[in-house]
């Protein structure tokens, strides 16, 4: 049995290379994205541990340690929340380029 190529009108070929390079852009993103989350999320575990001495030097010995690492964890919790809502965006953005890719009239 022989294969058939689709063959795409100029028009919709075009648009489906756009969607395709910007669906690849959106994955790298979501990859990127999540990588950065990961490393949030392992960096404030590491605050958890109780045997992990604090830093000594510089201005960080201006606030006691629990005090260093309440702030920290604040930060990273701030900056997670942060990354959360943009992975959300990110991903309704490729579940709409999926979907333009999708209804496209091949």
């Amino acid at each position: 049995m022989a294969k058939t190529k689709t063959t795409l009108r100029p028009s919709v070929r075009a648009q489906a290379e756009q969607l395709f390079t910007h669906l690849l852009a959106l994955v790298v993103q979501t990859n990127e994205q999540v990588g950065q989350l990961s490393l949030l999320m392992d960096t404030r575990a590491s605050l958890e541990d109780p045997l992990v001495e604090p830093v000594k030097r510089g201005v960080q010995n201006a606030a006691p340690p629990d005090v260093q690492r309440a702030v920290l964890k604040q930060t990273l919790n701030d900056e997670m929340r942060r990354q959360l809502k943009v992975l959300s965006l990110t991903v309704d953005a490729l579940y709409d380029c999926t979907d333009r890719v999708t209804s496209l009239e091949i």
